[in-house]
Parts: structure tokens; C-alpha cells; sequence
């Protein structure tokens, strides 16, 4: 879809991001948007962006729940598709301002430290678990990992227990508020994020069934 410069203008105003620091989020010439957005000339021609770069400015607003079409911008409802490392992240923007906001309880199940780490970056991992170490009063974090993953990375402010290896796989279950998010670490990471009251509810009873009666207790070195 080509994205006239006006709608541009107003999803980057609802998705407060800078103009710099949209375009190094999508990887686009930034000075090439700046012409285009502003409507500028080369050679007395228009500035046209190729469909490669709409796509993934595109992709950057739909990490943030924003979508784009040529009468103007809304707010994604319902099912989200959340790309790469950008969208992982803006999934963990969500759950920190859900807890912060609303606290309540947190499941994460596989939550395979390494990737989780790589996808997210050692930097944020860092910023994040201060910042829920501060609300840490505020919620309930259960966090399933391999029998044998000692990295604990969350357990300032988070519960752990191992589960047995063979129901392991590049894909894990984040829930939180009454959104459950499906994580695919794949070649690229992909998020399916859903607003859904009752799947939350269900995912929440079972992975505290599994907690229970599967999950086990992690030996105290």
C-alpha cells in the first residue's frame, strides 16, 4: 500500500516515537523519508519511497497497534501480529505498563532464557528487570524454564520452576492482564498478541494447573 505523507505524519504522532528514532526502528534512509514526508522535490520530481521501505514502515507502526490505510490511521482491536526484535519488545512495553498499571498476574511458560536474552538484547534485559523490580509488590510472576536453565534472569521479581525438557520448543506463552501473547523464535521472531478476556482466563488456569502438579521445585544451591 502507498502511505501518503499525511497519514504518516499522524500514525508517528500516535505512536510517539520520534521522526529519528522511527526511522532507525525501521531501518529506513532517514534522510529520503525527510523529503518524502515533507513533500520535496530531486531533480524536480516527486520523492517516492520504495515498497520495501513502506513495507516496513508499516510493520514498525503495526508493532505499536497502529494501522494505516488511505483515509488514515486506527488503532489495531482484537489479534495483533507483532514482528522482529521491535515487536518482542513493544510486547514487553505492554506487559510492564499492564503490571505497573494494573499489576495482577504474570505467566511466562518456556521461557527459554537464551532466547528470550538474544531477542530482546542483553541492554533492555537489564533495564527491564529493574523496572519490575521496582513494581515487584504489585504482581504475581510464575516463569516456567528447562530443567537445567539456571540463568533465572527475572527472579528478583518473578517465581521459577523447571519443566520436564521434552514439552520444550522455540515457541512460548506470555500472559499477563487479559492478553495472552504466542512467541515463535524463529528465523525471525514473530508475536501473536490477543486481547481476549477469557483465552487468558483458560491459559491461566491450566499453566497454574501445570505449576502445581507438573512443574518442579528448583534445588537451592
Amino acid at each position: 500500500m502507498t502511505i501518503k505523507p499525511e497519514i504518516f505524519k499522524a500514525a508517528l504522532a500516535l505512536s510517539e516515537l520520534g521522526f529519528n528514532e522511527f526511522c532507525e526502528t525501521a531501518k529506513v534512509d532517514k534522510s529520503r523519508v525527510s523529503l518524502w514526508q515533507n513533500r520535496k522535490e530531486m531533480n524536480g520530481r516527486p520523492i517516492n519511497l520504495s515498497a520495501k521501505t513502506f513495507q516496513k514502515i508499516e510493520e514498525v507502526f503495526s508493532n505499536r497497534g497502529i494501522t494505516l490505510s488511505e483515509d488514515g490511521v486506527s488503532y489495531i482491536k482484537g489479534l495483533r501480529i507483532l514482528n522482529g526484535r521491535d515487536g518482542f519488545r513493544q510486547m514487553y512495553e505492554d506487559l510492564y505498563k499492564t503490571a505497573k498499571n494494573e499489576g495482577g498476574e504474570i505467566r511466562v511458560y518456556n521461557g527459554v532464557s537464551k532466547l528470550v536474552i538474544d531477542g530482546l538484547g542483553a541492554s533492555y534485559v537489564d533495564m527491564h528487570k529493574k523496572r519490575m523490580f521496582a513494581i515487584r509488590d504489585k504482581i504475581n510472576s510464575r516463569t516456567f524454564v528447562e530443567r537445567g536453565d539456571n540463568v533465572f534472569f527475572g527472579n528478583q521479581y518473578s517465581h521459577y520452576r523447571w519443566f520436564p525438557p521434552e514439552h520444550f520448543n522455540r515457541r512460548a506463552i506470555f500472559l499477563y492482564g487479559e492478553k495472552v501473547a504466542f512467541v515463535d523464535f524463529g528465523e525471525e521472531i514473530q508475536t501473536q498478541l490477543h486481547n481476549d478476556k477469557d483465552l487468558a482466563e483458560t491459559i491461566r488456569f491450566l499453566l497454574d494447573l501445570a505449576w502445581e502438579h507438573i512443574a518442579e521445585e528448583i534445588p537451592k544451591s
